[in-house]
């Protein structure tokens, strides 16, 4: 099992969803542990960053940088 992500103090946690669509690019998601959405007319939504990749790292990458973009 692999070490748990920690980001300035923020648990990031990675998935696989691996999702049917041609494009590889969102295969890896990562969100922080206090990632939170609601349901608004049928579908879900939320203000927290989210990080896409066709890898596990490029996921993170993303997410990293986006939470550097809120910090600043």
């Amino acid at each position: 099992m692999d070490e748990p992500l920690i980001w300035r103090g923020q648990k990031i946690i990675v998935d696989n969803p691996f999702p049917p669509i041609p494009v590889r690019k969102f295969d890896w998601s990562a969100v922080t542990e206090d990632y939170d959405a609601e349901l608004v007319d049928g579908e879900w939504r939320s203000s927290c960053p989210v990080g896409y990749g066709a890898t596990r790292d490029e996921a993170v990458y993303d997410l990293i940088a986006q939470l550097e973009d809120t910090v600043t």
